[in-house]
């Protein structure tokens, strides 16, 4: 079969400054698909195993961009099992039982005017968990819109409305995935003509196809916690065709309703954002 030549300094570029692997096989065979399936397992750890077996390539297919990010992380506080009891969850389609971690603690609350928070560290240093419950009322999707919610995202500790408190912590295990084509979201973002026949513009990868567009954004997310630690790892697939204070408060944090939960790199770039409607 003879394959679409890229341009090498295209190829060079990606492998150079964003660490991108290149691959080539013919699109729409069972055994690229396999071969491709089977590299997204590897770089995410086998956890989105369920979530990637249908994933393959058209022939009419004439390249794919995956990208993958794998996280792996143990509390710098870990949960003590024994201290894990079934208590209710109380979902939109009603009351359900749930395994819950528990663990009682010195740290800071955050909040604001429609929610209240705390990060969990884990054992690499700054890296946490922001774990966000709207007030009574607020509906957690409104925090998606929340100015004070995005400041305590990228503000992290340096968040401003904060108290130190005995925090009395009760979260939910859970493991929730999602999988969605992305395309309409990007749309919403400005991102129009890469998806479109007459304005896209792949000249840079190569100038034998003379129209090249973005068919298809899959992406694919699992967030998994235990009393240890978060395991979490995702892929998106763009298919293109032709100071100390003194403690004074305790607080009772029961995440018992659906909530808001943010993982965050060291650095502070936000990994993974979901919402656990029922764990």
């Amino acid at each position: 079969m003879e394959y679409i030549p890229y341009k090498k300094e295209t190829l060079d570029i990606l492998a150079e400054d964003y660490y991108a692997s290149s691959f080539v096989g013919e699109m729409g065979s069972e055994e690229y698909s396999q071969a491709f399936r089977s590299w997204l397992n590897d770089q995410t750890d086998g956890i989105l195993k369920e979530q990637i077996e249908g994933l393959g390539f058209e022939a009419d297919a004439v390249m794919a961009l995956a990208t993958t990010v794998c996280f792996n992380a143990r509390w710098m506080e870990e949960f003590r099992e024994e201290n894990t009891k079934p208590a209710t969850f109380h979902a939109e389609e009603g009351d359900m039982q749930r395994d819950f971690m528990n663990n009682l603690g010195a740290g800071f609350y955050y909040y604001g005017d429609h929610f209240g928070a705390i990060l969990k560290f884990f054992d690499a240093g700054t890296a946490n968990m922001a774990v966000i419950m709207p007030d009574k009322g607020v509906s957690v999707y409104d925090l998606l819109n929340d100015e004070q919610v995005l400041d305590l995202i990228e503000e992290g500790v340096q968040y401003k409305n904060k108290k130190s408190a005995i925090i009395n912590l009760s979260i939910s295990k859970f493991d929730v995935s999602s999988d969605r084509d992305l395309i309409e979201e990007l749309r919403e973002l400005g991102i129009t003509d890469a998806f479109e026949k007459a304005t896209a513009n792949f000249s840079p990868i190569t100038d034998e196809v003379e129209n090249i567009w973005i068919s298809k954004v899959q992406h694919g997310v699992r967030v998994i916690t235990d009393e240890k630690g978060v395991k979490a790892a995702s892929y998106t697939v763009e298919t293109a065709a032709g100071a100390t204070a003194m403690i004074r408060n305790e607080i009772d944090f029961v995440l018992d309703r659906p909530f808001l939960f943010v993982i965050s790199a060291e650095n502070g770039i936000p990994l993974f954002v979901g919402i656990v409607e029922k764990p």
